[in-house]
């Protein structure tokens, strides 16, 4: 992943289309070790604030490792080390909180990409973050969303079926319970 080229100097798609509002995400010198496999390098790039952004490339080039990278999921991966800085909004998102940074920065990906807990815990990790949720609160939300797809005991391991709605249940649950039908 390259910037765009305007003669010898580098650009960012926002300078490429005209537009020179702050970018909402801001990538410099951005590197990411997999043990010794570095998988993304030197990623520069500048992302529009209320603009469409499109990631083409050929599999396994690090579109999604990037886009993980966004909300810290990568935090998850003992083994990820990162260098360079990724900026939202002007803030360092390594500088913070992790749980604060994706409450803001929420994900829905094409296959699932679940936090390494239960299934209960993963469709309940939004609605926890936005505040108190009680024990009978929870296992309504539970129930309401787990559909015939998850098996009724939903602490089963995310290796069981059920897993693809995963995406869509951390969607909904990042809205909070009020907005959930």
């Amino acid at each position: 992943m390259t910037n765009y080229e305007q003669g010898s100097e580098a650009v960012s798609p926002a300078q490429a289309s005209g537009v020179d509002a702050e970018p909402m995400i801001s990538i410099r010198d951005f590197n990411l070790w997999y043990d010794d496999f570095q998988a993304l390098k030197n990623i520069t790039l500048d992302i529009p604030k209320n603009r469409a952004t499109a990631f083409i490339g050929p599999s396994g080039c690090g579109k999604s490792t990037l886009l993980r990278t966004f909300n810290r999921m990568c935090d998850f991966v003992p083994t990820v080390r990162c260098e360079g800085s990724i900026k939202l909004a002007g803030t360092d998102i390594f500088a913070g909180d992790a749980n604060a940074l994706r409450v803001r920065v929420g994900m829905v990906f094409q296959h699932p990409n679940p936090f390494p807990m239960s299934i209960r815990d993963n469709i309940l990790y939004g609605p926890r973050r936005m505040g108190k949720l009680g024990r009978s609160e929870a296992d309504e939300l539970v129930e309401r969303h787990s559909y015939n797809e998850i098996p009724p005991r939903v602490e089963y391991s995310l290796t069981e079926k059920g897993t693809d709605l995963l995406p869509i249940f951390y969607a909904i649950s990042q809205w909070g319970m009020k907005y959930i039908p």
